[in-house]
């Protein structure tokens, strides 16, 4: 007889009812043996399993189709305007995960859990998103070039340009 962690008599007797009724892929024959003289020390009858185990899967059953009917009402989902517009301003922050919105809702996420709209919203905001600071980024550095050149401009070079030449024709 094998020793198990905890002991199969220590265990509950709903841990016991789910062991017995196991199969060999779950646990060894020799622990389904075990639980199965616990019950009967216990005096669980077979009627109570049975309907313990019938209550399981009916609980199961309706869970998954909560779950289904969940992901129904998933699919038209929108954002609001002021999440779209956190997603649009907030995209390389986001898309590097270093983002502290949303961060756990990937498009990947939203896939899995039928959101369809929310995320074709959420994709072509992310693009958007990037493509306003690459082009924010490029006409502030722009801007900046064309300050620099101004300024570059308006210096006087006259008296350098006087000492370079008389002295490259000496």
């Amino acid at each position: 007889m094998i020793d198990y962690n905890p002991p199969i008599i220590e265990r509950d007797t709903d841990e016991l009812i789910e062991i017995a009724n196991s199969t060999n892929d779950t646990w060894q024959s020799d622990a389904i043996e075990q639980a199965k003289v616990e019950l009967q020390k216990r005096n669980i009858s077979i009627e109570f399993q049975a309907d313990k185990l019938k209550q399981w899967r009916d609980e199961s059953q309706q869970r998954e189709i909560d779950y289904k009917n969940g992901l129904l009402d998933n699919f038209d989902k929108r954002y609001s305007k002021l999440e779209m517009i956190k997603i649009f301003f907030l995209a390389p922050w986001i898309l590097s995960r270093r983002g502290f919105y949303d961060s756990d809702l990937s498009l990947t996420n939203l896939w899995k859990e039928n959101f369809k709209t929310k995320f074709r919203q959420r994709f072509t905001l992310l693009i958007a998103g990037i493509l306003f600071w690459i082009a924010f980024s490029i006409s502030v550095f722009k801007y900046s070039e064309y300050l620099r050149m101004k300024e570059v401009e308006k210096i006087d070079i006259s008296g350098w340009e006087k000492n370079r030449i008389s002295n490259d024709k000496k």
